[in-house]
């Protein structure tokens, strides 16, 4: 008699994302910032569009694929500015 087989099947879980932002202005305390997302990527691009609309930065360009986004951007405000518009992610207390 054999033995039963174990299931290596795993749940399906959303894919990671990764995530970083180039600023190339040169007047800003902010260069480059790398994040994770649990994805799909077309939310990322949506918190994008939101930084866009929020006045955050002006793109470049953006490179996206399954697992990973890349923006190149360009803002002169300051860190601490661009986490007061919600970035990298939004600001509970803002919504």
């Amino acid at each position: 008699m054999s033995e039963p087989q174990q299931s290596t099947t795993q749940p399906p879980q959303s894919p990671k994302v990764d995530i970083i932002y180039h600023n190339m202005h040169t007047g800003s305390d902010f260069r480059t910032f790398r994040a994770a997302s649990q994805g799909p990527v077309e939310e990322v691009l949506l918190q994008v569009a939101q930084h866009v609309k929020d006045e955050c930065y002006k793109i470049i360009s953006i490179s996206a694929s399954e697992h990973s986004f890349v923006v190149v951007m360009t803002t002169d405000l300051s860190k601490e500015t661009l986490r007061a518009r919600g970035f990298p992610f939004p600001n509970p207390e803002r919504e």
